[in-house]
């Protein structure tokens, strides 16, 4: 009888790239049947990817919520129900699988049976606190990490007895296959990526984010690529797009993305010239190609030696951005004292075989997990 692994994705697309090649590498096993647990969606880029990897196998589930339920939804324009919601209301059939993949902490509240397994794929390696929690990451089974980072970090916080293994990052393995190497601008300027992160406590954005909007829309020699956290301004939570000004969307120099499938599939990251951002992982997917980082301190945290900010270790951090003119001037020349320490962070944080991808290495533990 074949085993039944399921990859729940209850979240928004960001999340996608991370498990899509681990299902499709998984999905070759004649003995095991592999399915995507989901909301019901039109799911566009979901479908796109599965035909692009040519992984007919793979099932796409779609679990269902209350008409009530799907009614407030609507009329609230939310994107998609609540993970929470769809996990409490669609545990009998989670419980139905062998093994879980999950990509998140928050589908995992819910007490399992003996027979199901859990399987954590993270989405993203960045720095912030909140990828390290060890009380959550021990209710998984097999943790799959992408390099020597993650696991030095959880092992010092104090993760202990827990059955990991380092498998890289199957997002580049998408990514790149993904990419078209298109012109995004109709110039030769410099590309800047802005990429605040959507956490208050946290975020560029809040304190200093229309006055990077404002420079850069005065300041026509730079390209901008404006691509904060898909959440934002699409999440209930935080911002409406209705706050930003029209004038931006309407620049000829700057591209104003709140949450298409580029602005998560490493099209901007790869593209841009220079990175400004806060916290955000996506970072350390933009030294794939080692370039100039900025980091905007708006909430003056003193973070030299707080490894929630190693990350800022990769450029230079600014604490006021009214400087921000001379800042991009100089920049090539500043980043020549940090491309040393992005190629060793790099390498720490990922793990990338030139033999294999990390698709097939995470597809290969997990199916030895199950042979188990």
């Amino acid at each position: 009888m074949k085993k039944k692994v399921a990859f729940i994705y209850f979240d928004d697309l960001h999340h996608i790239l991370h498990f899509i090649g681990v299902a499709a590498e998984l999905s070759k096993n004649d003995n095991i049947r592999v399915d995507i647990l989901t909301y019901s969606s039109e799911h566009k880029y979901l479908k796109h990817l599965i035909e692009l990897l040519k992984a007919d196998n793979i099932n796409l589930i779609e679990v269902k919520t209350y008409k009530i339920r799907q009614w407030i939804d609507k009329i609230k324009k939310r994107k998609r129900p609540s993970p929470l919601f769809l996990t409490k209301h669609n545990k009998k059939i989670m419980k139905s699988y062998d093994f879980l993949v999950f990509t998140d902490f928050k589908t995992i509240y819910f007490n399992k049976n003996n027979k199901t397994k859990f399987i954590y794929l993270s989405h993203g390696s960045g720095d912030r606190a909140y990828g390290y929690n060890i009380p959550k990451l021990e209710e998984f089974d097999l943790l799959l990490l992408a390099g020597k980072k993650i696991l030095n970090r959880i092992l010092n916080e104090g993760l202990k007895n827990k059955n990991y293994k380092i498998v890289g990052y199957p997002k580049f393995d998408i990514a790149i296959v993904e990419q078209k190497n298109e012109s995004i601008f109709k110039n030769n300027n410099k590309t800047i990526l802005y990429n605040p992160h959507n956490s208050w406590e946290l975020s560029s954005w809040y304190k200093n984010g229309n006055e990077i909007l404002e420079f850069f829309y005065t300041q026509k020699e730079y390209n901008l690529i404006f691509a904060p956290h898909i959440n934002l301004f699409n999440d209930k939570k935080y911002l409406s797009p209705k706050i930003l000004k029209k004038k931006y969307f309407n620049a000829k120099n700057i591209l104003m993305d709140l949450g298409s499938e580029k602005s998560s599939n490493m099209s901007y990251t790869l593209s841009a010239d220079v990175y400004i951002g806060d916290v955000s992982s996506q970072v350390y997917e933009f030294i794939f190609k080692s370039r100039p980082c900025l980091f905007i301190n708006s909430n003056k945290i003193e973070w030299t030696n707080d490894p929630n900010y190693l990350h800022w270790s990769l450029g230079k951090v600014l604490s006021d951005v009214s400087n921000l003119k001379n800042e991009l001037k100089n920049i090539e020349e500043t980043h020549q004292k940090f491309k040393q320490i992005q190629t060793e962070l790099f390498q720490d944080t990922f793990d990338i075989s030139n033999e294999i991808s990390s698709s097939k290495r995470a597809a290969n533990e997990i199916n030895q997990f199950i042979n188990e």
